[in-house]
């Protein structure tokens, strides 16, 4: 059941429950500056709303090689993601360097593509995740990612920008 204006007046008073979320997220990230990228996204964005993609980008321009910019397709069902840039370092972590090769939908590369972005854009809220993984050849590796939701007219999820750090372990 869908109630519009019970979902108005939910989204005010979750202002501090967003905030405290978004202050758990930073707490549970490993890479030393990946808490800064949430809070630069979270400072750009309106009271209440979501920020502009180009202003959700800026708080990534300096680990632009490791992340990913998403636009989302809201003329179809579900809506389709596309990807509009990939950084130098993440293409090569992935395996690809040409923007259609990234396999969004279904895809368990590095987990599950599909239903992390998803998520994002079903919810409008960031979300964070952590793991650790073996390589093919048996080598650990740590796996972070951090996915921002944007917004053109400042309500409607119309960009996703990911934060992929995958590092290995001797």
């Amino acid at each position: 059941i869908l109630l519009p204006r019970a979902f108005v007046r939910r989204a005010a008073t979750d202002a501090k429950a967003q905030s405290a979320k978004l202050q758990q997220l930073r707490r549970r990230m490993r890479t030393e500056w990946l808490p800064r990228v949430l809070e630069e996204w979270d400072l750009a964005r309106p009271e209440g709303g979501l920020p502009q993609p180009t202003a959700a980008e800026a708080g990534v321009v300096a680990h632009v090689d490791c992340s990913l910019v998403l636009g989302v397709e809201l003329g179809v069902v579900p809506p389709a993601l596309r990807v509009l840039r990939m950084g130098d370092t993440l293409a090569r972590t992935l395996g690809t360097t040409a923007m259609g090769e990234l396999p969004i939908e279904g895809s368990v590369v590095l987990g599950s593509l599909g239903s992390a972005y998803r998520r994002v854009l079903r919810s409008g809220f960031p979300s964070y995740e952590y793991f650790r993984y073996s390589f093919g050849d048996g080598s650990p590796g740590e796996f972070e990612r951090l996915i921002l939701p944007a917004s053109a007219d400042g309500k409607n999820v119309s960009h996703l920008i990911g934060v992929v750090v995958v590092s290995s372990n001797p």
